[in-house]
């Protein structure tokens, strides 16, 4: 990586890369989209949520058509940026995944496309940042933090700054690698965890026994049984 000062740039740079980003308003690169569709009452259909926090797009399970009294729904392609309307201040926003591709949801949800100047992972990754996190809720609007309603035409109005697509698609390589790591790390850590709970439940007598089931080596004498007031 390489080190950069002007204000237009990273403070830190993938190597082979050079010049400013820019600066462009949201609209420019990102349009609604609304996909309608017609519920069959003898269909299933597949509904999904966006998880606060970066959590990313994520099924709420099967429902029959004739279950969903509300019938204003959309359907989402692989790819789409979706945006909880009411919980984007949480960061509930995601890229929709392949697996549920062709899923619905309801018009509490903004479903928008890129063009071609913008990567799927990179939009992930600047939807999680402190300064988009503030652009959702400058574009927000209400009284009560968990009922703010989001006006997407003023956020559509708001500058990002972005660098060509190519750096874009190396920096979501990046960060994937990176949390492939993390996830790795964190089913060893809890592996480890889930070892030490079952090997405390069974190096300490259970109750009513003086030996353990398992024990180290070389030690074979009853542990000592107190009564404690």
């Amino acid at each position: 990586m390489a080190n950069q000062t002007n204000s237009k740039v990273p403070a830190i740079r993938l190597t082979g890369f050079s010049g400013e980003w820019e600066e462009k308003p949201i609209g420019e690169i990102l349009s609604e989209t609304k996909r309608a569709i017609v519920l069959e009452d003898n269909q299933q259909y597949e509904l999904v949520t966006v998880k606060r926090r970066n959590g990313g797009v994520v099924s709420r399970g099967h429902l029959w058509g004739r279950e969903i009294l509300v019938k204003n729904y959309s359907q989402l392609q692989t790819g789409d940026f979706l945006i909880s309307k009411r919980q984007v201040v949480h960061g509930a926003t995601g890229i929709v995944p392949a697996e549920l591709n062709q899923a619905i949801v309801s018009n509490e949800y903004l479903v928008a496309v890129g063009n071609n100047e913008i990567a799927t992972e990179f939009l992930t990754i600047l939807a999680s940042l402190p300064d988009m996190r503030k652009k959702f809720f400058l574009s927000s609007y209400g009284v009560d933090i968990e009922k703010l309603f989001f006006d997407a035409d003023d956020w559509k109005k708001r500058n990002i700054t972005i660098p060509g697509i190519a750096e874009q698609t190396k920096i979501g390589e990046y960060f994937r690698d990176m949390d492939s790591l993390i996830e790795l790390h964190q089913r060893k850590l809890d592996r480890q965890v889930a070892l030490k709970n079952a090997m405390l439940q069974k190096m300490f007598p259970k109750s009513g026994a003086t030996t353990p089931e398992i024990r180290f080596k070389g030690f074979t004498v009853d542990a000592d049984r107190k009564l404690t007031s």
